[in-house]
């Protein structure tokens, strides 16, 4: 699968460089460390809540999903 196509969820700085290096689309969620705001990422306080349509709606050009789609 291209890396353009996939989300990599990360908790450090170095794992977000990586990510964003490897092409990916990169969300920060910080657990021992903090993650300031930057540049080619999302940061999230937490994974509580979040879905499947939140981390596609996150992908250059993505469809709206929702969830009544993805259970059907």
């Amino acid at each position: 699968m291209p890396a353009q196509l996939t989300v990599a969820i990360e908790d450090s700085r170095p794992g977000l460089a990586s990510a964003m290096s490897a092409g990916a689309t990169a969300i920060g969620v910080p657990h021992t460390v903090d993650l300031p705001s930057g540049n080619g990422y999302t940061v999230w306080p937490t994974l509580a809540g979040r879905h499947i349509p939140d981390l596609v709606a996150l992908l250059p050009g993505a469809p709206e999903v929702d969830d009544e789609e993805l259970a059907s």
